[in-house]
């Protein structure tokens, strides 16, 4: 039995109950006629509800938090009615700005506004500091101090005078060292007696902010059209011991006064924070392909595949395309939106653990691999990590085409491969003929098993005239991971200080290897440029990947 169309099943379901029991009774080969027919009816109807309902979709930027969505080539239209220049490079972003474009226009320049600014182009959670409140300044006589209270902290003993009505009642009776301890006194140095960093704290208090920790960059791009996913929940937290030590210093969660850093901000955010004229983002970090803590699992067997209460049919699907003449393409893909790594070695042939037929591909969606072993037969890979593929030494025509792939290595034998938006960490050591489109190269790749290559980095010796590898559109520049280890978070990621070259250096402008479709480096750009018409003049955005963004702060009670 087939599922039915949304339609089709609720017309059959208003037939009564003799037509529908004399219908599942029909003679073998002939039931269910009714029923299909019904459907046929449904299918129809079902697509016109669906077309109805896009068209509706259609009239609003907003991002509901679950459902339909407008088109992505509708945005600009859209934006041009409200005047909004959207520069998220991704689609929800786009649509964000746009739905909040005359709002954010009224409140300009306020820390709420541009913290939703930063939160919708990024697409991610964010922190921001404001320079002039970690610069260290003279105390003036005239400064108000906030209770202590309102930092999360017990009632102090310098609170009780300063809510007396008796102004000249003296602060004699207070330990003076006990009194530098007040958080709402402005202290030029550290209190090494006390630690500081974030703290859990119920939402809506004073003086306590939120934010949706432990959200990553995305770990999958998602498709523009994609129904809107819905977010969790925000948490609540507030500094503790704002005087203290910083537990973990240059993150979000360190708000220790500073000496004035005149340089100009570097593109990592490592100097030129502290300065009265810029504002501190601070982004959690990519983990690219390689997120921890996968989902770990060996090569599902066919008993597996056909199990559908297997725990493997929670993590995979698997599909059969194509037909005999034009040939067959067996999908194997992670349907989940997190991490699924194969623990088992695969070999590609026709007596090893995932056998193709002549006239067979298999092609592979959002895996993590150890080591692939190709002796024949064509295998595709897409937005896959692949520790070490391997070209057999079995005779056979093997054919590789690869997309927006993190390669450890790849090494052997004679065969043809096909690459785009990939990067290879350690060394490429084959023979196989290669073309490349937007590919990182490592030093030592063999110059003669590169036919051709476009928008790539490619070895200084691998840059000559050679037809097909003109150095016109190829770069030499050095590539800087954020961790150059197969599957460490953050493997293959170019950091923000890498070359212009590499980060704008594909055919539309954003950056060439694997993470091409993640857009790491347009979304550092998309935020400035949306920032210069929000923030107050001279103020300049400094942005900082912060791990402790994925870590939802602790509970700290007071102790006796």
């Amino acid at each position: 039995m087939t599922d039915l169309s949304a339609y089709g099943k609720h017309l059959f379901d208003l037939l009564p109950e003799i037509y529908r029991e004399r219908d599942r009774k029909l003679p073998a080969g002939k039931t269910d006629h009714l029923r299909d027919y019904l459907d046929s009816h449904g299918v129809l109807l079902d697509r016109v509800r669906n077309t109805l309902e896009q068209l509706y979709a259609d009239h609003f930027a907003d991002v509901p938090e679950q459902g339909r969505v407008c088109q992505s080539w509708i945005i600009p239209y859209l934006a041009d009615l409200v005047g909004a220049a959207p520069v998220s490079p991704f689609a929800d972003g786009q649509r964000d700005e746009v739905a909040n474009a005359i709002r954010w226009s009224k409140r300009k320049g306020t820390r709420v506004a541009v913290e939703e600014i930063i939160e919708t182009v990024a697409v991610s959670e964010a922190e921001m500091q404001e320079g002039w409140q970690r610069v260290i300044v003279t105390a003036r006589p005239d400064d108000m101090i906030l209770p202590a209270t309102y930092f999360g902290q017990a009632p102090h003993p310098v609170d009780a005078i300063l809510s007396d009505p008796d102004a000249s009642k003296p602060f004699s009776s207070v330990n003076p060292q006990r009194a530098a301890q007040h958080p709402g006194i402005r202290a030029g140095t550290i209190d090494i007696r006390a630690t500081s960093r974030a703290k859990l704290a119920p939402r809506g208090e004073i003086g306590a902010s939120e934010s949706r920790f432990g959200t990553a960059l995305r770990l999958w791009p998602r498709d523009d059209n994609a129904p809107a996913t819905a977010r969790p929940e925000p948490t609540g937290w507030r500094q503790h011991e704002p005087h203290g030590a910083p537990c973990f210093p240059d993150s979000y969660e360190d708000i220790s006064s500073r000496t004035l850093d005149t340089r100009m901000p570097d593109p990592a955010g490592r100097h030129g924070r502290y300065h009265p004229k810029s504002l501190i983002i601070f982004l959690p970090p990519p983990f690219g392909l390689c997120a921890p803590k996968p989902h770990e699992i060996d090569w599902p067997t066919e008993a597996q595949w056909a199990n559908q209460n297997d725990p493997v049919q929670q993590l995979l699907e698997r599909h059969k395309t194509g037909n005999a003449k034009k040939g067959f393409v067996i999908t194997v893909r992670n349907k989940t939106s997190e991490s699924v790594a194969i623990k088992t070695d695969l070999t590609v042939d026709q007596a090893g653990n995932v056998v193709l037929a002549s006239n067979e591909t298999l092609r592979l969606e959002k895996l993590r691999l150890g080591k692939l072993t190709l002796n024949a037969g064509h295998v595709q890979l897409e937005r896959c990590a692949v520790g070490e593929l391997a070209f057999g030494a079995v005779a056979g025509e093997r054919l590789l085409t690869a997309r927006s792939v993190l390669f450890g290595s790849i090494t052997g034998g004679a065969g043809l491969v096909t690459l785009e938006y990939c990067t290879i960490l350690d060394h490429m050591q084959a023979t196989a003929k290669i073309n490349a489109s937007e590919v990182i190269f490592p030093d030592d790749t063999l110059a003669n098993s590169i036919v051709c290559a476009r928008f790539s980095r490619l070895p200084a010796a691998a840059l000559d005239e050679t037809p097909g590898r003109r150095r016109a559109t190829n770069t030499d520049a050095k590539p800087l991971f954020v961790s150059s280890t197969f599957c460490q978070p953050g493997a293959g990621v170019l950091r923000p200080e890498a070359s212009t070259a590499l980060l704008g250096g594909a055919e539309d402008g954003t950056e060439i290897g694997a993470y091409h479709d993640w857009r790491y480096a347009a979304l550092r750009s998309a935020i400035r440029i949306k920032l210069e018409d929000f923030l107050p003049m001279g103020i300049r955005p400094v942005i900082a990947w912060d791990g402790r963004l994925l870590c939802t702060p602790p509970k700290i009670t007071f102790g006796p």
